[in-house]
């Protein structure tokens, strides 16, 4: 099968569910994920994506924007751009895909600190999670600054993580993703705090 009728295919999916994607509950966030995976291994473009995304009705399109649903949809964009060579099997990141769909998460992702953060130390933790080095993990975290996904004082919580003995030159993966969680923990502890407040 061709690219462009797996690409119908998918369309035709969504067309023909619409009375699902009416439905007042998340169900069609589901139906939504699993067609997004497909499409992710058939890599096709950010518009028939956007374009799938628009063929649900408004208030199922909330669904997406639910904290732990947005987190979701973000690592399926991280986790199709891992790839392996082909002669040792050592995963590497696509940078150019990575570049193409940050364009694409940049539109969808929550723009709030603390679910930049949570999504920053998902993404580093399946990376290292997947045997990518810090160098590649670098290469991920930078390209999302730079195409606007996250700005640079999230990123600095990366760039500037310190291990255990308040040295931030002499870090390892999990020493910048442990200082990142306890950061992120922090800020949901005030914001937690600030919302019994209120």
């Amino acid at each position: 099968m061709n690219m462009n009728s797996r690409t119908n295919n998918h369309i035709n999916f969504v067309h023909h569910n619409n009375i699902n994607m009416s439905m007042p509950n998340c169900d069609p966030y589901v139906q939504f994920i699993r067609i997004i995976q497909e499409m992710l291994k058939d890599a096709v473009s950010n518009q028939i994506i956007e374009k799938t995304f628009g063929k649900f009705n408004h208030e199922a399109r909330q669904c997406f924007f639910d904290y732990g649903s947005n987190i979701e949809m973000m690592m399926l964009f991280i986790k199709s751009v891992i790839k392996f060579n082909p002669s040792n099997g050592r995963p590497f990141i696509d940078q150019q895909l990575l570049h193409q769909r940050a364009k694409l998460m940049q539109k969808f992702i929550i723009q709030d600190d603390c679910h930049m953060l949570d999504f920053l130390a998902k993404t580093i933790e399946y990376l290292h999670q997947n045997h990518l080095n810090m160098e590649e993990i670098d290469k991920v975290i930078t390209i999302l600054h730079s195409t606007e996904v996250i700005p640079l004082f999230i990123r600095n919580h990366w760039t500037y993580a310190r291990n255990p003995k308040g040295n931030h030159l002499e870090t390892t993966t999990l020493d910048r993703l442990r200082a990142i969680k306890h950061c992120f923990l922090f800020k949901y502890s005030l914001l937690c705090d600030t919302n019994e407040i209120e």
